[in-house]
């Protein structure tokens, strides 16, 4: 069973899973999962731990270093550009490595390809109605966003606000 992105799952989600595999003794689970969101991954291991073999393994995203010594490897061109293309993937490998396929195939990596458009769109379509109203307001306002000005456009309290926006940024 391969279950990608667990950080989106909620906790009835992983619950679920959970006994799943405490129930199942012939099963194989390969999960993915980013490290900035462990509560999921970390009360899924605890649940399971006893009854099955887990091994982990952690990817880091690129450093700026690393993605200029990958980009000097696979695509000496685009080299002059690591610190843009760094800043674009942020070191996520997914990115880099579209990057890298789209230049040598020719396109213009400057925009985006409709794969890293549809992996975009995927990780919005997972966002709530709240969290998506919020981020169009931020998307209207230019410059930096006061919380009373998002507030007040929003309609939302300051309180409310700061849980969306920190749920925003585990996202």
């Amino acid at each position: 069973l391969v279950i990608d992105d667990l950080h989106w799952a909620d906790s009835g989600s992983v619950d679920l899973l959970a006994k799943v595999m405490l129930r199942c003794k012939n099963i194989m689970l390969l999960i993915s999962a980013r490290d900035d969101q462990p509560e999921n991954l970390e009360r899924l291991i605890y649940a399971v731990r006893k009854r099955h073999h887990i091994r982990q393994i952690h990817l880091q995203r690129f450093s700026r270093e690393e993605t200029a010594q990958l980009l000097q490897e696979l695509t000496p061109e685009l080299a002059e550009q690591a610190e843009r293309i760094y800043e674009e993937s942020e070191g996520n490998p997914f990115f880099l490595m579209e990057m890298v396929n789209n230049h040598r195939a020719g396109v213009d990596i400057s925009t985006l390809n409709q794969q890293m458009q549809d992996f975009i769109g995927a990780r919005v379509s997972m966002l709530s109605e709240r969290e998506l109203a919020i981020i169009n307001i931020c998307a209207v306002i230019a410059g930096d966003i006061k919380l009373d000005l998002l507030s007040v456009v929003s309609g939302e309290s300051q309180l409310e606000l700061i849980e969306v926006l920190e749920a925003l940024m585990r996202k």
